[in-house]
């Protein structure tokens, strides 16, 4: 029948949770990424979501290589993330009393109790953050446990255990979790802390809130790093207004299947 679900294999399901539990994206993704509408349209605009954050990073590392390294480009986009998320979670209380506001008082009961999921998320995503700074601490301290005799020396059998935890340990531990941790800041800054969990319509509200706040602050500051000011500012103009076209899109889609603020998070009937 036209439109109905293919069963997902048990093989195909078993690779998708060892994709899970080995791939720090897959990781962060099943943790921290949002449940996407079975509609094609939901579908389409989650792809758009990725495909404009990837698009926009390679743009950015290819506009700006003459200028800067491709590690310096990383690391200004991974704090310009690191900055989006911070900026969401410290937004999520006034957020919060703003809807609850303009929610009709009918309607917020439901929208309170919302609230426990986007804790659970909030909670989720924090500890998630600090998982990577666990890993790696408890990865460098376990050397010291090995070190009974305290001299920074280890020998012997515990010698070899080190040697055989540290060459598969760097190369797998260290790197695992800073790609998680980047891609847990990356989800978090893509969610706007996952305030969709509060009300469908503030993911996209959300997030061009968030672009908005960031590039204002970016050129009020003026910080181009040694990339020339023209390219630098239209890289900035060109990330927001291409949030702003799929946040507008993903509204509409929204408000068309009955999202509203003032009727809480439950979609209301519309008028065919």
């Amino acid at each position: 029948m036209r439109g109905a679900q293919v069963p997902e294999s048990g093989g195909r399901r078993a690779l998708r949770i060892i994709a899970a539990v080995f791939l720090p994206w897959s990781t962060a993704k099943f943790l921290l990424k949002p449940g996407v509408g079975q509609l094609p349209r939901d579908r389409l605009l989650d792809r758009l979501g990725f495909w404009r954050a990837a698009t926009g990073l390679l743009v950015v590392v290819v506009a700006s290589g003459a200028y800067l390294s491709p590690l310096d480009v990383l690391s200004n986009v991974q704090a310009k993330t690191q900055l989006t998320a911070g900026y969401a979670l410290a937004g999520i209380p006034l957020v919060f009393l703003v809807v609850l506001a303009v929610t009709r008082s009918v309607h917020r009961r439901r929208f309170v109790a919302s609230v426990p999921r986007l804790l659970r998320r909030v909670g989720i995503g924090l500890a998630c953050c600090f998982v990577p700074l666990v890993g790696v601490f408890a990865f460098v301290g376990s050397f010291s446990l090995l070190d009974g005799n305290g001299d920074g020396q280890i020998t012997g059998v515990w010698g070899l255990v080190a040697f055989l935890l540290a060459v598969p340990g760097f190369f797998t531990v260290v790197p695992w979790c800073a790609v998680f941790f980047a891609c847990t800041v990356y989800w978090l800054a893509r969610t706007g802390f996952c305030l969709g969990e509060l009300h469908p319509l503030l993911a996209p509200v959300g997030s061009v809130g968030l672009a908005l706040v960031v590039s204002v602050r970016e050129v009020y500051l003026w910080n181009t790093e040694g990339v020339p000011a023209v390219l630098w500012l239209g890289l900035n103009i060109g990330g927001l207004l291409s949030t702003l076209v799929l946040g507008f899109f993903e509204f509409r889609h929204l408000r068309a299947g009955g999202h509203r603020f003032r009727e809480g998070p439950d979609p209301v009937s519309v008028g065919g």
